[in-house]
């Protein structure tokens, strides 16, 4: 190879070079799209098939919703009064009915003798009672049903708001607890002279028809089901009284026990009962708000609420926004590559139940009338997160693609004027805490998009590809 083909060859590849380190400064200089782009131009910089990412403010308000449907047959109930300093006081009790746990019948009559009755509820393996007492000085009272509901009575067998109030017959009594260590139990045990003397008449004096405490079915109707309702009052567990969730699917602690004598004299017999769990059990609430927090702060969305505000036990939940979502869809069809909701978590050391963090919070779309509604969404049983709180960013995320795709949709067909191509609930996000949550007090604080600092701010981050642009 001469000196002039060397020369003409090395000239050649710095042309190249230059061709391509230019092509290279181009494709750098067109992708590299200003953050939020859609949604502070609302223009789009005109590329399809490449992926691009917007973060999308939520809004986000504090809701009471004290109908919200209990779902019946959960894993734990919360049964205690609580004094929350941020959500006010709450006292929460269980109507459940009763199952025959002993098969036998038994032995007592109209001469029987009822010695006491003790109730024993195992609290659940997953939390604690708050407080510091262990519910002592606490008062529960046992009320009989003056109906039953479910396959029991007439009040059909859906879900029941958590306000819901059944009629009642009479209290069967009330008494102190006691709390034992060893099993988690709590026990409340009534004395004779405690026990309302109807309820005891209506129990001996039933023992003509056998099949009242042999037969699952007669025994319902016979005792409906039973009422545990705790006192308002705050003795025991400090300041802030004690509440907790409770284990009624475990048969061997969880019981109530009618101990009898045949006869004067006579010796001591007993004959149970099981608290039943599955599906006639239903968690209700008492509140008291008075001037809390977060009661002020409900259904505001002021420049000063930089906080909303979740609680299992309230029916106080948060609605959640996205108004910008249609800035991004005007001009183009979009293919949702993925989307992420991310609620950062007040993290607050004044806070004494900082660490109480719920251990997952329910992402569901809204329905026109406030309810949550789940026909044809399914991002929650594919969710990556699984709607668990992450300790490590301190936020609950969410990753919701299929949904998001969805309202991109609705958006897109709406502003090409087929107003009636809704396929999915437009009207907002309800984040909810589980009633049967296992973190006491199941309460949570989340960051709005007023708050001041911009890092804690939800959003919904969108990775997308444009795939129809100026349309």
């Amino acid at each position: 190879m001469n000196f002039t083909t060397a020369c003409l060859k090395t000239a050649s590849l710095k042309q190249i070079n230059r061709f391509l380190w230019f092509l290279a400064l181009f494709s750098f200089l067109s992708c590299n799209k200003p953050d939020n782009d859609y949604l502070s131009t609302k223009s789009g910089s005109n590329l399809l098939n490449l992926n691009q990412t917007d973060t999308i403010t939520l809004n986000m308000v504090t809701e009471y919703w004290p109908s919200i449907p209990e779902a019946q047959n959960l894993s734990c109930y919360q049964i205690g009064t609580f004094n929350d300093p941020i959500f006010g006081r709450t006292t929460a009790g269980v109507y459940t009915a009763v199952q025959i746990g002993d098969a036998n019948m038994p032995l007592w009559g109209p001469g029987s003798t009822m010695d006491s009755i003790v109730m024993t509820v195992k609290v659940s393996d997953t939390a604690a009672p708050i407080g510091n007492n262990n519910f002592a000085g606490q008062t529960w009272h046992l009320f009989k049903m003056a109906s039953g509901f479910g396959s029991y009575g007439t009040d059909g067998t859906a879900n029941y708001p958590s306000d819901t109030s059944f009629k009642l017959s009479l209290e069967i009594g009330h008494g102190s607890l006691r709390y034992t260590a060893r099993d988690s139990v709590i026990t409340l045990s009534l004395p004779a002279s405690a026990i309302n003397n109807y309820f005891r008449d209506s129990i001996f004096d039933s023992t003509g028809n056998s099949s009242l405490f042999t037969d699952p079915t007669e025994f319902g109707l016979l005792m409906h089901g039973i009422l545990i309702m705790p006192d308002s009052s705050l003795s025991g567990g400090g300041n802030f009284g004690e509440i907790a969730p409770f284990n009624f699917q475990d048969t061997t602690h969880s019981r109530l026990t009618i101990y009898y004598r045949t006869s004067i004299g006579s010796s001591e017999n007993y004959w149970y009962m099981f608290l039943n769990n599955s599906p006639l059990t239903v968690n209700v609430y008492n509140h008291n708000y008075n001037n809390s927090v977060a009661w002020k702060n409900n259904g505001l969305t002021g420049k000063s609420v930089d906080k909303v505000y979740l609680q299992s036990m309230g029916g106080i939940k948060c609605i959640v926004t996205i108004p910008y979502l249609t800035n991004l869809v005007k001009d183009s069809m979009l293919a949702i590559n993925q989307a992420e909701f991310i609620f950062p978590k007040v993290d607050s050391a004044a806070d004494p139940f900082n660490n109480s963090n719920p251990g997952k919070i329910l992402f569901r779309p809204r329905a026109y009338n406030g309810t949550d509604s789940v026909a044809n969404f399914t991002d929650d049983v594919t969710d990556y997160f699984l709607q668990e709180y992450q300790s490590n960013s301190k936020s609950y995320n969410y990753l919701m693609t299929r949904y998001i795709q969805t309202l991109v949709f609705n958006d897109r067909q709406s502003y090409n004027g087929n107003k009636s191509f809704i396929h999915y609930p437009v009207y907002g996000i309800n984040l909810s805490v589980p009633p049967d949550n296992p973190n006491s007090p199941g309460r949570v604080l989340l960051y709005t998009q007023k708050t001041g600092n911009k890092a804690k701010r939800p959003k919904l981050v969108i990775t997308y590809t444009k795939i129809v642009d100026k349309k």
